[in-house]
């Protein structure tokens, strides 16, 4: 339990930062508890989300309960952007996008030390799969898991256009597919963009690492993956979706982590910063939500409409700048 102290009394400070006022940051929990009954926290960080269209970025660690760097990495990035004194640092994050974090998907997991979640599934093998039809009846018959649901809904909730997923027990930048190695997904270049954008500010990753020359890998030429949340996550909710391997050692010493944190904040920051470039972001005028229409200005690129009014934001091939835009239903 060498990891459990220090992750309350992180969180513990990032919620007293909240409660003292701070406006950027929010601390809330998503809408299913884990099997043992834990809250998953989620805090989300931006201004007046309810008023305006912004880019959204989603960051989820702790799938596997014994990875805990991912964990631990994403404690420190709320720590530091919900304190008083980051606002000028952060200031275009803060103000240009809403950040929604959740460190731990799998909290039974974490405090039983062990990868499956209370009900020994494996939560990166929980999602439907929807690549290969026999995989995919396999998926279908196999219970979804509180923890999966929650995060499902969390995923259909607002227009994450890149989700991070940070993991252990590797150093690489892994990009969809994950389930399949003889094609390719339609954003190949986008995604391997994102990807190689993270790996190049890492200081191991950026030089490449043994089989990973550029530190990237598209998740089915390393290894097959079937019902994983980054597969599922870029083919249901278009979602510039990435699985970060940010540590070769799945659990390192307390004393190693500080390290980590040295090591993967200017990559997370500029990941981060990323929905801040090229891409477009706004919403349809009837407010209507589900419904597919196409940006103007591409080559018949379509995003979907979310909550809470028919929102949408997808980034695009570096380029162009951010594009604010108001469309009618098409």
């Amino acid at each position: 339990m060498k990891h459990l102290l220090l992750f309350s009394l992180l969180l513990a400070a990032a919620a007293a930062v909240a409660v003292a006022g701070v406006p950027w940051c929010r601390e809330t929990r998503l809408d299913h508890q884990s099997v043992q009954g834990r809250n998953l926290t989620l805090v989300v960080i931006g201004l007046d989300e309810e008023s305006h269209p912004k880019p959204y970025f989603r960051w989820i660690g702790n799938i596997h309960g014994k990875e805990v760097v991912g964990r631990y990495l994403l404690e420190q990035l709320i720590d530091e952007i919900c304190s008083p004194g980051s606002y000028n640092e952060w200031r275009d994050v803060i103000e240009g996008m809403y950040t929604y974090i959740v460190p731990s998907m799998n909290p039974d997991g974490y405090a039983l030390r062990r990868r499956s979640n209370a009900n020994h599934k494996d939560l990166n093998r929980n999602f439907p799969e929807l690549l290969h039809s026999s995989r995919q009846r396999r998926s279908n018959r196999e219970p979804l898991q509180p923890e999966t649901a929650a995060v499902m809904t969390l995923e259909r909730s607002r227009p994450f256009g890149i989700s991070t997923s940070l993991h252990g027990g590797s150093l690489v930048a892994n990009y969809p597919y994950d389930a399949d190695r003889s094609r390719r997904a339609p954003d190949d270049a986008l995604l391997h963009e994102l990807a190689r954008l993270y790996a190049s500010h890492h200081p191991r990753m950026a030089n490449g690492t043994g089989q990973f020359p550029d530190g990237t890998v598209r998740g089915g030429d390393w290894y097959l993956l079937y019902g994983g949340l980054q597969d599922w996550a870029y083919q249901t909710q278009r979602t510039m979706a990435l699985t970060i391997e940010v540590s070769e050692n799945k659990d390192p010493a307390e004393s190693e982590l500080p390290g980590f944190w040295g090591r993967n904040r200017a990559a997370m920051a500029a990941l981060m910063r990323r929905a801040l470039g090229s891409g477009v972001v706004g919403r349809v005028k009837s407010g209507r939500i589900g419904i597919d229409v196409l940006i103007p200005g591409t080559e018949r690129i379509s995003v979907e409409t979310f909550p809470p009014d028919g929102r949408f934001y997808r980034p695009l091939p570096l380029g162009d700048a951010l594009r604010y835009i108001e469309l009618g239903d098409q």
